[in-house]
């Protein structure tokens, strides 16, 4: 080793102020110019106040490396500096910069930290160190060329069982040091370059010395002859039974007599990709003289090993797996048949999986487009979107057997994740923003001040202002008062501010009446059995789990006829989820609905009963701020020439009698001022007039246009309190309807039943 230069002996020998400050701070210096940091399973540092620190380490320390370059976004530290710096002072102030933590100072107490010192030291590494070299020279050819991902693999020498190591793969460690770091025998180094299309270029950089592969291949060129056989008539797992291996000097030589030879080669899983084919290929393949010729069929030279044993007709084609698939969509759900196809691909892997996916693709998929829309309110589901969801169900199914799709050889493409994360807000994007912008200004100019109140009462605590036990809302309200136009509007509203929202109701009609409503139990994953210890699951790694913890406001219609149990449940769930002790995990919700209506409906002597299972009854109810609305904005508009005053009037008696003013007792004849009554003593007069007066335009008009007729039918409707007065005029309606139509009107449906439901629907305005 060449003698230390004087500059550097002097900064360990001198006695002025900035050798004193190099000696004291020889630690800094030497963390600027190192290649690794220490690394270790270092738990959290206890006794920060008095006394010692105390460290304590799992395990045990290590050097730790990093990759060659640095990440995005990410300054250089040790051994990525040799790789990127630039010399000179620049690359001297990154180094200081990296062993300071990034502090700005050079001064250590009294002591000066002094740039040129680092330089000169970095400069003797470069002239000196053989490993700051190598690293420079790589900086050099990544300047140069392409950025390539390599695997660096170390093949022992032949006769050790290796297996004893229990290696791990090249994904989980990059160099393995064989027992204690001493190189006991020599190695052959091997960089593997993935071209573009996927398969490994193999490229031998250093070869110590043969292997009992490469030996067969001299053997084969020069046609050595064995016991029993010329080496070029023998595959490579029959090379033992005419040649023995010469451990000490690692090559084969003819046997002289015959023995009894048990030889075996090492198994390769199929999911090895190449090292697989290789081995297949050898044990098939007569007289190869090398790797290109083991990849070479009847003079073509195969880009692969694979390609080449498929030539051959060695691996099992995709027809079997093709008759299956086919043969289970003809009864198998799209979930069935997703999960049949995970077992193919894990257990008897096909020969081109992304093939027979794109053959399959509408019956794998055949339940996506409902899944979309139901579960993740997707309204118009594109292609990307149904072939992102394919694929992340079939990711789901892989992964719960080991596996991972690039594993199986099914990479997704490269839309499926950024389109899984648009699942959600999809809605939003199918409306240009100026209209909604223009809709919701418009809303707001329309909003009485009762609704205007508890739109900015919402929008205060979305952003903050107000404390958690203020951030639900319930909005109570009757038919009429405009509580599905106030949600809309809250809805387009933080649609534009890309603020995470939930729409959700309780009922299939009221989600459909919100913007990107779907249903509760839908959303939150509620069971359909009630019961006190029920839940629901968001798992954070899952798409829905991940949504939900972004949700920053959550919109639940129709809340009154939605169980306590459900609505505790997802309260609970919330909280496990983003891991806030606070109703919904301390996000904005708002309920609405009206307890005039329909209460959760439970069993005969279900416990609770239906009025003590409502919302009310929950824990959640003290913390919510009730916001009523009282006005009728249907009433504001009366249809037709209706007295505005006579139905405003009517619309207040309504009211009364749902809010039990007027009716006392349960059962109880009443009598509404503004409504004329008159009475007739024989029903079927009564419901004959009734026909007479509202369908008497069924024989007159359109005699010859289906589409008008139907219109008619749906405009008009007799309602009744029960579902059996409801089917005898149904019945009788239908019986107008054979008489006077000239065209055939059918209503398709498995029972007669069925018959009178549907025109009972297309009665319904």
């Amino acid at each position: 080793m060449p003698s230390l230069p004087d500059w550097l002996e002097d900064l360990f020998t001198g006695s002025t102020y900035e050798h004193h400050s190099f000696q004291r701070l020889t630690r800094v210096y030497n963390n600027a110019i190192s290649f690794t940091s220490l690394g270790g399973d270092f738990k959290p540092i206890l006794n920060r106040k008095n006394g010692p620190t105390v460290v304590t380490i799992k395990g045990g320390l290590f050097h730790k490396i990093g990759t060659v370059l640095p990440a995005d976004g990410q300054l250089p530290a040790f051994a990525q500096i040799f790789v990127v710096g630039q010399g000179g002072a620049e690359e001297a102030a990154t180094r200081l910069a990296m062993a300071t933590n990034g502090g700005s100072s050079t001064y250590r107490g009294k002591w000066k930290l002094d740039p040129t010192i680092v330089e000169k030291l970095q400069d003797f590494l470069y002239s000196y160190n053989p490993y700051a070299k190598l690293y420079r020279r790589a900086g050099e050819i990544l300047a140069a060329g392409k950025e390539i991902r390599v695997a660096l693999v170390t093949v022992k020498k032949c006769g050790k069982d290796y297996r004893r190591y229990n290696a791990p793969t090249t994904e989980e460690i990059g160099i393995i040091i064989e027992g204690d770091g001493e190189i006991r025998a020599p190695r052959h180094v091997m960089l593997e370059t993935r071209e573009e299309e996927g398969e490994v270029k193999e490229r031998s950089i250093k070869i110590s010395g043969p292997t009992t592969l490469n030996d067969y291949f001299r053997l084969v060129s020069e046609g050595v002859p064995g016991l029993y056989k010329n080496a070029r008539d023998c595959t490579y797992p029959e090379i033992i039974n005419s040649f023995w291996w010469d451990h000490a000097k690692s090559m084969w030589k003819p046997r002289r007599k015959a023995l009894r030879t048990v030889a075996c080669m090492h198994f390769c899983s199929i999911h090895e990709g190449k090292r697989y084919y290789i081995r297949l290929l050898l044990g098939h393949r007569v007289g190869v003289k090398s790797f290109v010729d083991l990849r070479t069929v009847d003079g073509v030279e195969f880009e692969t090993f694979r390609e080449a044993a498929d030539d051959l007709g060695l691996l099992v084609n995709d027809k079997q797996h093709d008759l299956a698939l086919e043969e289970a969509a003809l009864f198998k759900t799209g979930y069935e048949l997703r999960l049949l196809f995970a077992i193919i691909l894990v257990h008897s892997p096909p020969a081109a999986p992304p093939v027979l996916l794109h053959k399959h693709f509408k019956n794998l998929s055949d339940d996506i487009n409902f899944k979309l829309q139901n579960t993740y309110g997707v309204r118009y589901p594109t292609k990307e979107q149904t072939e992102a969801l394919t694929y992340q169900l079939l990711q789901i199914h892989v992964k719960e057997m080991g596996k991972s799709l690039d594993q199986v050889g099914l990479s997704p493409p490269p839309h499926v994740h950024t389109t899984l994360k648009k699942f959600f807000r999809n809605d939003q994007d199918m409306e240009d923003a100026q209209v909604v912008t223009a809709r919701v200004e418009s809303n707001l100019d329309a909003f009485n001040s009762e609704q205007s109140y508890i739109f900015k009462e919402i929008l205060r605590a979305l952003a903050g202002d107000l404390n958690s036990r203020s951030k639900m809302f319930y909005i109570d309200g009757p038919g009429g008062t405009g509580k599905t136009f106030l949600l809309n509007t809250l809805i387009d509203h933080t649609s534009l501010s890309a603020v995470g929202l939930s729409v959700v109701a309780s009922t299939g009609v009221a989600a459909l009446l919100l913007r990107f409503g779907q249903t509760a139990h839908s959303a939150f994953k509620i069971p359909i059995e009630m019961r006190k210890d029920m839940k629901c699951e968001f798992n954070p790694q899952t798409l829905l789990g991940n949504y939900l913890k972004e949700t920053k406001i959550i919109i639940w219609d129709e809340i009154v006829t939605m169980h306590m149990f459900a609505i505790q449940a997802v309260d609970e769930a919330l909280r496990k989820l983003v891991d806030v002790d606070a109703p919904f995990g301390g996000k904005t919700v708002v309920f609405a609905g009206d307890f005039r209506q329909t209460l959760p409906v439970v069993g005969w002597e279900d416990y609770p009963a239906s009025w003590n299972a409502k919302i009310k009854s929950s824990y959640l109810w003290p913390n919510l701020r009730v916001m009523p609305l009282t006005t009728n904005m249907r009433l504001r508009q009366p249809s037709g020439n209706a007295d505005a005053a006579m139905t405003e009037a009517f619309g207040k008696e309504l009211l009364a009698l749902g809010e039990g003013r007027i009716q006392v007792n349960e059962v109880e004849k009443i009598r509404l001022a503004t409504v004329k009554v008159t009475p007739f003593s024989d029903p079927q007069t009564l419901v004959n007039l009734t026909i007479k007066s509202l369908y008497s335009g069924l024989g007159v008009a359109f005699s010859d246009r289906p589409e008008s007729y139907l219109k008619y039918l749906k405009s008009h409707a007799i309602l009744t309190p029960l579902n059996l007065d409801t089917w005898s005029l149904n019945r009788e309606v239908l019986s107008i309807c054979q008489e006077t139509r000239p065209f055939r009107l059918r209503w398709i449906g498995p029972t007669m039943m069925q018959e009178i439901l549907c025109l009972r629907k297309a009665s319904t305005n």
